[in-house]
C-alpha cells in the first residue's frame, strides 16, 4: 500500500525522437537513414512516474488531446501506477508534442507544442486537490496564473509544496505562500541573484538574496559536478553527487519527485537529496536510460555501488 500521496501538476507529452546527420536547410527536403521513435515524455509526466516507481500514490493532474496520443499517454501511465483521474483528455486541442532532432555530432534541437496543457484551467486544479494529497509538485513550465492557483490550493489545505524552479517561463510572483522547497540550477540562481554559486561564500550568498525575493522552507542549487547546497536559513549541507551520478538539471523532474516524495515520507532533507541524487544516477547508467527504479531496485542498486542511503 502507497505511504503517501503526492499530485503533480505538470505537462505531459508525446515526444518524438529524431536522429539525422544533418539538418535539412531552408526549402530542402531531405531522405534521412538516421531512425526515429515516439517515446513518453513532459515534465510532470516524468515526475509522477518516478514517484509511483518509488512508492508513492502518484496523482498527475495535466491535459492532454482525446487523440491518439493522448489515450496512449493516459494508458501507459496506468499502467505504471500513476492515478490518471486528473489527466483530462481536451477534445478541442492536440496532446502536447515535443520534437526532438539530434543531428550527428551536433547539439539537440527541440520544437514543444504546448497543445492541451495550455488549456489546464482553475477547475482542473480544484478537481484534483479533492484527492486530498499529502504534498504537490508543480515547475515554473507553467504559465504564473497556473502556479498561483496551485500555491493558493496547497496553502489552503495545509499541505506543503515542492517547486522545480529549472528553466523557468517567468518569474517567481511576489507575495506568493511559502513553499516546503525550490530547486534552483546555477544559471537560475545567477538570474534571480546576480551571484554566480561557485564557491561556498556564494552560495550563502546567492541563497540570503533568495530568501528576500522567494519564500521557502529550502533552498537547494544543483551545482554541477559538485553535489547540491541546502539550507533552511539556520543549516546548510553540501550533499556531494554519487560517484555513478553525473550532476546535470536536465533530470530536474526526477531529481525533485525524488526529493519531494522522500520528505513526505520521512522529513529528513539530508536524506532526501541523496535519494534524489541516486534516483538520478540510476537513470543516468547506460543500462538504466529510461527506467524509474522502485526502492528496492534503488536499494540494491547504490549497494553494488558502494553509495549509502
Amino acid at each position: 500500500m502507497a505511504e503517501s500521496r503526492l499530485l503533480i501538476v505538470g505537462q505531459a507529452n508525446m515526444e518524438l525522437r529524431m536522429s539525422l546527420s544533418r539538418f535539412p536547410a531552408a526549402g530542402e527536403s531531405l531522405v534521412s537513414d538516421g531512425a526515429f521513435r515516439f517515446v513518453p515524455g513532459g515534465r510532470g509526466a516524468n515526475s509522477a512516474l518516478c514517484a509511483s516507481a518509488l512508492g508513492t500514490d502518484s496523482l498527475l493532474c495535466t491535459r492532454v488531446g482525446n487523440d491518439l496520443n493522448g489515450r496512449t499517454l493516459k494508458g501507459f501511465y496506468e499502467s505504471h501506477g500513476v492515478d490518471t483521474r486528473f489527466v483530462k483528455l481536451d477534445r478541442n486541442r492536440a496532446t502536447p508534442l515535443l520534437q526532438t532532432v539530434q543531428e550527428q555530432g551536433q547539439n539537440t534541437r527541440n520544437l514543444l507544442f504546448s497543445g492541451a496543457f495550455s488549456a489546464l484551467s482553475d477547475e482542473d486544479l480544484d478537481d484534483a486537490f479533492m484527492a486530498f494529497p499529502d504534498g504537490v509538485l508543480t515547475s515554473f513550465e507553467s504559465n504564473e496564473h497556473l502556479f498561483r492557483r496551485t500555491a493558493a490550493l496547497a496553502a489552503e489545505s495545509g499541505i506543503p509544496l515542492f517547486v522545480d524552479g529549472t528553466r523557468p517561463s517567468f518569474e517567481y510572483p511576489a507575495s506568493m505562500p511559502r513553499l516546503e522547497a525550490i530547486v534552483l540550477g546555477e544559471a537560475e540562481t545567477y538570474a534571480y541573484t546576480d551571484i554566480f554559486p561557485d564557491c561556498l561564500d556564494n552560495y550563502v550568498r546567492a541563497c540570503i538574496r533568495l530568501n528576500a525575493k522567494i519564500n521557502s522552507h529550502y533552498f537547494l542549487i544543483r551545482l554541477k559536478g559538485r553535489g547540491t547546497y541546502f539550507t533552511d536559513g539556520n543549516y546548510s549541507e553540501i550533499i556531494s553527487t554519487p560517484e555513478f551520478a553525473t550532476e546535470t538539471t536536465d533530470d530536474s523532474d526526477v531529481f525533485c519527485a525524488a526529493l519531494a516524495t522522500e520528505l513526505i515520507r520521512n522529513k529528513n532533507i539530508t536524506e532526501a537529496v541523496r535519494v534524489a541524487s541516486a534516483v538520478c544516477g540510476y537513470r543516468q547508467r547506460a543500462d538504466k536510460q529510461g527506467a524509474f527504479p522502485t526502492r528496492e531496485e534503488l536499494l540494491a542498486f547504490c549497494d553494488s555501488c558502494g553509495f549509502t542511503l
